[in-house]
Protein backbone atom coordinates (compact mmCIF):
# COMPACT_ATOMS: atom_id res chain seq x y z
CA UNK A 1 0.00 0.00 0.00
CA UNK A 2 1.72 3.24 -1.08
CA UNK A 3 2.29 5.94 2.05
CA UNK A 4 0.96 9.61 0.85
CA UNK A 5 -0.32 12.19 2.57
CA UNK A 6 0.36 13.84 6.06
CA UNK A 7 2.22 10.73 7.82
CA UNK A 8 4.94 10.82 4.70
CA UNK A 9 5.33 14.10 5.09
CA UNK A 10 6.53 13.48 8.82
CA UNK A 11 8.59 10.87 8.67
CA UNK A 12 10.45 11.94 5.53
CA UNK A 13 11.24 15.06 8.35
CA UNK A 14 12.49 12.27 11.13
CA UNK A 15 14.95 10.38 8.71
CA UNK A 16 16.00 14.38 8.06
CA UNK A 17 16.65 14.72 11.69
CA UNK A 18 18.31 11.21 11.93
CA UNK A 19 20.67 11.80 8.98
CA UNK A 20 21.57 15.64 10.38
CA UNK A 21 22.21 13.87 13.76
CA UNK A 22 24.61 10.83 12.15
CA UNK A 23 26.55 13.85 10.12
CA UNK A 24 26.64 15.96 13.74
CA UNK A 25 28.43 12.66 14.97
CA UNK A 26 30.56 11.95 12.29
CA UNK A 27 32.01 15.87 12.13
CA UNK A 28 32.49 15.43 15.70
CA UNK A 29 34.48 11.92 15.16
CA UNK A 30 36.56 13.52 12.05
CA UNK A 31 37.64 15.99 14.59
CA UNK A 32 39.05 13.89 17.05
CA UNK A 33 39.10 10.36 15.70
CA UNK A 34 40.53 8.79 18.75
CA UNK A 35 37.46 8.69 20.27
CA UNK A 36 36.39 4.81 18.50
CA UNK A 37 39.12 3.50 19.76
CA UNK A 38 40.49 1.99 22.78
CA UNK A 39 42.99 3.64 24.87
CA UNK A 40 46.14 2.14 26.27
CA UNK A 41 44.96 1.28 30.00
CA UNK A 42 47.56 3.77 31.67
CA UNK A 43 46.63 7.19 29.54
CA UNK A 44 43.35 9.08 30.31
CA UNK A 45 41.92 11.30 27.99
CA UNK A 46 39.90 14.06 28.94
CA UNK A 47 37.77 15.90 26.28
CA UNK A 48 35.71 19.07 26.72
CA UNK A 49 33.53 20.56 24.66
CA UNK A 50 30.51 22.09 24.41
CA UNK A 51 28.84 25.91 22.98
CA UNK A 52 31.08 28.47 20.87
CA UNK A 53 33.17 30.45 23.80
CA UNK A 54 32.47 28.18 26.85
CA UNK A 55 34.82 29.00 29.21
CA UNK A 56 36.18 25.86 31.93
CA UNK A 57 38.91 25.77 34.80
CA UNK A 58 39.24 23.73 37.88
CA UNK A 59 41.67 20.96 39.13
CA UNK A 60 42.41 17.59 38.08
CA UNK A 61 44.15 14.76 40.62
CA UNK A 62 46.13 12.86 38.30
CA UNK A 63 46.86 8.59 39.81
CA UNK A 64 49.08 6.67 38.41
CA UNK A 65 52.85 5.21 39.74
CA UNK A 66 53.65 8.44 41.18
CA UNK A 67 51.94 10.12 44.31
CA UNK A 68 48.86 11.73 43.06
CA UNK A 69 49.67 14.96 41.27
CA UNK A 70 47.18 18.43 41.10
CA UNK A 71 46.78 19.78 37.84
CA UNK A 72 44.91 22.82 36.82
CA UNK A 73 43.37 24.05 34.18
CA UNK A 74 41.34 26.83 32.53
CA UNK A 75 40.58 27.59 28.83
CA UNK A 76 37.84 27.61 26.12
CA UNK A 77 36.24 24.60 24.31
CA UNK A 78 37.29 22.63 22.74
CA UNK A 79 40.19 21.21 24.70
CA UNK A 80 41.88 17.86 24.78
CA UNK A 81 44.58 16.58 27.23
CA UNK A 82 45.96 12.93 27.42
CA UNK A 83 47.03 12.14 30.93
CA UNK A 84 49.77 9.56 31.69
CA UNK A 85 47.92 8.04 34.18
CA UNK A 86 45.93 4.95 35.87
CA UNK A 87 43.28 7.51 37.35
CA UNK A 88 41.89 10.88 37.10
CA UNK A 89 39.48 13.14 39.38
CA UNK A 90 38.29 16.55 38.21
CA UNK A 91 36.37 19.52 39.60
CA UNK A 92 35.47 22.25 37.21
CA UNK A 93 33.53 25.22 36.52
CA UNK A 94 31.75 26.08 33.36
CA UNK A 95 30.67 29.13 32.23
CA UNK A 96 28.35 27.97 29.12
CA UNK A 97 27.29 24.54 28.46
CA UNK A 98 30.09 21.75 28.97
CA UNK A 99 30.15 18.50 27.51
CA UNK A 100 33.44 16.32 29.98
CA UNK A 101 34.51 12.92 28.60
CA UNK A 102 37.09 11.35 30.47
CA UNK A 103 38.13 7.74 28.56
CA UNK A 104 40.77 5.06 29.39
CA UNK A 105 40.94 1.67 27.51
CA UNK A 106 37.42 0.97 27.31
CA UNK A 107 36.20 3.13 29.55
CA UNK A 108 34.32 6.11 28.11
CA UNK A 109 32.31 8.66 30.95
CA UNK A 110 30.26 11.70 29.98
CA UNK A 111 29.43 14.38 32.03
CA UNK A 112 26.97 17.84 31.02
CA UNK A 113 26.93 21.16 33.00
CA UNK A 114 25.77 24.84 31.83
CA UNK A 115 27.52 27.44 34.13
CA UNK A 116 27.74 25.16 37.22
CA UNK A 117 30.41 22.88 38.77
CA UNK A 118 31.11 19.29 37.67
CA UNK A 119 33.15 16.42 39.55
CA UNK A 120 34.43 14.33 37.09
CA UNK A 121 36.36 11.11 37.46
CA UNK A 122 37.64 7.59 36.16
CA UNK A 123 40.31 4.85 37.16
Amino acid sequence: MPVSGRGASSHGRGLTVAAAAFIAVGLAVAAFPAWSVPMNPNTVRLLITGESGARFEGRCTVFGAHPPEAVDLAGTVPYQHDFAATGLSCQLAARGGLMVEVMKGTQHMFWQVRDGVVTVSIG
